[in-house]
């Protein structure tokens, strides 16, 4: 199968090069040596410095992204992707909505991380855009800051997509019983050296996956995700916010189901101990 890598959103100001070099060395040795798959990566983010910085030292890996990697100028979203509620009434999104909704908006750039978090859909549809032109059977979103386990048959969650059509998400979600920081970090960095990973059951009372796709590596048809309609969504200031808007764009439309596997990948912030968010 034709398989294209999706690296989008924005790398996070507390990591550096050498963390971008893991992850991109990750990324290089999971889905495309040692996959059967004829796999592309490509890129894309936002034309600020926090990409800039990042993409100086001169290693194969880092050397790849900054050759191909597709920039656009940071637009500002005008709405608390918070509030837009519309397509969701989940127990999580509810909570989510509570501790978000009250915060204050600003319009300057940067904008708070609550106001940004669904910029990430927007820089994937910006690049998915731009491919339109080259075929491809699979797409396999991953964030900037997800760090990949070696630990994992990445062909087989693709053959799960090709063969059941529904997107499969994977994030390491630390355990919310554990969020006495260092102890959080402790227990996700220890479940993610042992692969201890699982997938969350599918009832409307898991709140990790009830109209949520876990948003460190995704992995979709290309015509699931439809670039007008989160255009549309955009303007009219309906696209949500982070794994539910994944969970949006994919599944709403199209009527499927989902597969949330706990694990596969971590965000950087909680692979290093750099903070808690739960």
């Amino acid at each position: 199968m034709r398989v294209k890598v999706l690296v989008t959103g924005l790398f996070p100001s507390t990591g550096n090069y050498k963390d971008l070099t893991d992850i991109l060395y990750r990324i290089h040795t999971n889905l495309v040596e040692r996959s059967v798959h004829d796999t592309e990566v490509y890129y894309h983010s936002w034309n600020r410095k926090e990409i800039h910085s990042v993409l100086v030292p001169d290693n194969k890996y880092i050397r790849h992204a900054r050759k191909n990697v597709f920039l656009d100028d940071m637009p500002i979203c005008e709405y608390n992707p918070y509030k837009a509620s519309k397509h969701t009434k989940t127990k999580r999104w509810l909570v989510q909505l509570d501790k978000h909704s009250h915060r204050e908006f600003w319009r300057d750039i940067p904008q708070p991380g609550h106001i940004t978090r669904n910029l990430q859909i927007i820089s994937t549809s910006k690049l998915i855009e731009r491919l339109k032109d080259s075929p491809s059977d699979i797409y396999i979103r991953v964030r900037w800051d997800s760090v990949l386990s070696h630990n994992v048959d990445y062909d087989r969650l693709i053959h799960h997509v090709a063969k059941f059509n529904e997107p499969v998400g994977c994030m390491l979600e630390p355990d919310e019983k554990n969020t006495v920081v260092p102890h959080a970090f402790t227990v996700t960095r220890q479940r993610f050296e042992k692969s201890d990973f699982y997938i969350e059951k599918r009832v409307p009372d898991n709140p990790l996956w009830d109209d949520r796709i876990s948003d460190a590596l995704i992995i979709f048809k290309p015509e699931w995700f439809d670039t007008k309609l989160v255009e549309h969504w955009w303007n009219k200031q309906e696209l949500i916010a982070a794994e539910w808007a994944w969970w949006q764009v994919l599944c709403l439309p199209n009527k499927l189901k989902h597969l949330n596997i706990n694990g596969v990948a971590v965000v950087l912030r909680q692979y290093n101990g750099m903070r808690w968010v739960p």
